[in-house]
């Protein structure tokens, strides 16, 4: 017996495509929140906040088609599906507005500091163990002296 003719066949290319208007919906959801308060408190103007509406829109879109493309052409299924979905489409995100912003902007919008990071000093080496040792047992000592020690109020 085969299917009827009227009863069609998910494909990857349908989920791709649910993905990236799901993406744009929420991408572009999103970029219009920041982008109103911004404009309302005058940081942003009106063209500033739709041009970054519709970046953000397309490029969320694209990076949740890609990944759903990727991870469905791989066949997983399940948690690893999900878990492969998240990774593909947050580095294709991060790619994506490395290229429209450069490398400064795209750590911005990611929410980090977009100041380059400064090198940490070499870190002194730890104290040997004995030596640990040794002034916890030289601190103990002289804090059992100080306990069994009668204070001065108590002394008649």
């Amino acid at each position: 017996m085969s299917k009827p003719s009227n009863v069609k066949t998910p494909t990857v290319g349908s989920a791709v495509s649910g993905a990236a208007v799901c993406g744009m919906v929420a991408g572009g959801t999103a970029a219009a929140a920041r982008s109103i308060r911004q404009v309302r408190e005058g940081s942003m103007t009106r063209q500033q906040a739709v041009g970054r509406v519709l970046r953000e829109a397309g490029s969320t879109g694209l990076a949740s088609g890609v990944a759903v493309g990727v991870v469905g052409g791989l066949g997983l299924g399940g948690l690893l599906s999900l878990m492969g979905v998240a990774v593909v489409a947050t580095g294709t995100k991060y790619a994506l507005d490395s290229v429209i912003n450069g490398p400064q902007q795209a750590q911005a919008v990611a929410g980090t500091d977009a100041a380059p990071a400064e090198e940490k000093p070499a870190a002194s080496k730890p104290a040997p163990k004995a030596a640990a040792k040794a002034s916890t047992k030289t601190s103990a000592r002289s804090s059992s002296k100080a306990a069994s020690k009668p204070a001065a109020s108590d002394v008649e």
